[in-house]
């Protein structure tokens, strides 16, 4: 049995090279050449559906900015359990003092007196 599966194995490896020399023959054939590349290199093949589409620059943004956005999702999530819990107190909503009363200076000044001569010499006209 051992010398039966050494056999299958060399025809089947004589089968690999052969098929690999036509595949060699048929693309330099058709005009299309085989890109090899360096160590840092990348060969993308456009046609592939699955082709890298972000550069690495780009990838390692969108991951800072997911683990940034996690990170505050957990410290609100923390703070929010520590508010259900009573640990701590509920902030009260800031009060704002409004001033109800008019403020009666802006009547005597200059320009309100100015305002109010120009508004009477207008009805002064009107009135001849």
């Amino acid at each position: 049995k051992y010398n039966l599966s050494l056999e299958e194995m060399k025809m089947e490896r004589d089968n690999l090279r052969s098929e690999l020399d036509r595949i060699m023959k048929d693309g330099s054939s058709s005009g299309q050449s085989i890109q090899t590349g360096g160590p840092n290199q990348l060969v993308v093949d456009l046609t592939d559906p699955n082709r890298p589409r972000f550069t690495m620059q780009e990838l390692k943004e969108v991951l800072q900015e997911r683990n940034q956005l996690k990170a505050q999702l957990m410290v609100a999530q923390e703070e929010l359990q520590l508010y259900k819990s009573g640990i701590l107190p509920q902030a009260e909503p800031a009060l704002v003092e409004v001033d109800l009363t008019p403020p009666a200076a802006i009547e005597n000044s200059p320009a309100s007196m100015n305002e109010k001569t120009t508004i009477g010499k207008l009805f002064s006209f009107r009135r001849k």
